[in-house]
């Protein structure tokens, strides 16, 4: 003959256990889906995009002409160049200037000892 305390434990983890599988279920589809978002939300936002279009405001202006780009037809049929690398950055032209220098402040008055 059964217990019946035993069988109520029983019935308890039982339904624990589906708890804690449902649980573990339902995190990981959220990570997923998070996850997904945010790839999503990455390609819609501006700022970051590694195929931007040549000559923005954001391109460096150099004082060197350039060359213009080599154009050769691509296989799909555009007669737009495609961009291989990005540009290299070049050191300033002048030192930064530095920064002020401050003189080291001393108290007109110190004590010695406690209160």
């Amino acid at each position: 003959m059964q217990h019946p305390e035993r069988s109520r434990r029983r019935r308890r983890d039982a339904g624990l256990n589906q708890v804690a599988a449902w649980t573990r279920r339902a995190v990981g589809v959220g990570i997923v889906l998070s996850g997904l978002l945010a790839a999503g939300l990455a390609h819609l936002l501006p700022g970051q995009a590694a195929d931007r279009a040549d000559g923005g405001p954001e391109a460096p202006v150099s004082s060197e002409p350039s060359a213009p780009p080599a154009t050769s037809p691509s296989p799909d049929g555009s007669a737009r160049p495609h961009r291989t690398h990005r540009p290299r950055l070049t050191p300033p032209a002048t030192a930064p200037a530095a920064p002020p220098s401050t003189p080291v402040r001393r108290p007109a008055h110190t004590t010695s000892g406690g209160s």
